[in-house]
């Protein structure tokens, strides 16, 4: 039953079994931060890379071009399935609330007026029926198509903020992929596609999800 849960809410950890047994893994969650002022991702996650299982947040700042990468123990990794919540020392991700103390940055920021990708019965994400495959070396979820962020950024005030939320999760991470967006129009009115493959998986190409919304 939790199984099939997590499949119509692919923003909840996935992989507890995984953890349980540190079986070869991973997992990550993608929060794109953008205003006028910053362009910014965070990405959370755990890596059960043989030899190596550690839980880790990642930033990039599109703005300076450079990356940082705070490793975890997992022992510091918590998730819940309600409300959502993942959890790494004391950085806090959900869907109404972003808390980072990370050495390079710092944030405190609520998430009002969130969109989700549409789910139903037979398209439990944006990996349309592809979700229900048991055998795929990797999936994907677009969380949140928009979102307003509003707080604290490094201790400067962040107004009028966007927030796009997804995620990646499987055993091999694609060598190829693209990813095409509305950027222009991209909060306004959400046209995203999403295209996932290359050699190894399965699938030579996935069609995770195309959605638009139409102005008025």
């Amino acid at each position: 039953m939790h199984k099939i849960h997590r499949l119509y809410r692919p923003e909840l950890f996935q992989g507890p079994a995984r953890l349980v047994r540190c079986r070869p893994y991973f997992e990550g969650w993608y929060y794109r931060i953008s205003s006028p002022e910053l362009n910014l991702a965070v990405i959370p996650g755990v890596s059960l890379a043989a030899g190596d299982p550690h839980a880790f947040v990642q930033v990039i700042r599109s703005g300076t071009g450079t990356s940082s990468y705070a490793r975890f123990s997992l022992r510091e990794f918590a998730h819940r399935r309600s409300p959502f919540l993942i959890s790494l020392g004391k950085n806090r991700f959900t869907l109404d609330r972003l808390h980072l103390e990370l050495p390079d940055l710092s944030a405190d920021l609520t998430l009002d007026e969130p969109r989700r990708w549409p789910s139903s019965l037979l398209s439990p994400s944006s990996m349309g029926p592809y979700a229900f495959l048991s055998f795929l070396e990797c999936y994907h979820g677009i969380i949140l198509l928009s979102a307003r962020a509003e707080g604290s950024v490094d201790g400067r005030r962040l107004a009028g903020g966007r927030l796009y939320v997804e995620k990646d999760w499987g055993v091999s991470f694609p060598t190829a992929w693209v990813l095409a967006e509305d950027a222009e129009q991209q909060f306004s009115r959400a046209g995203c596609a999403d295209l996932l493959g290359g050699p190894g998986t399965p699938a030579p190409a996935q069609l995770h999800g195309l959605h638009y919304r139409p102005a008025g």
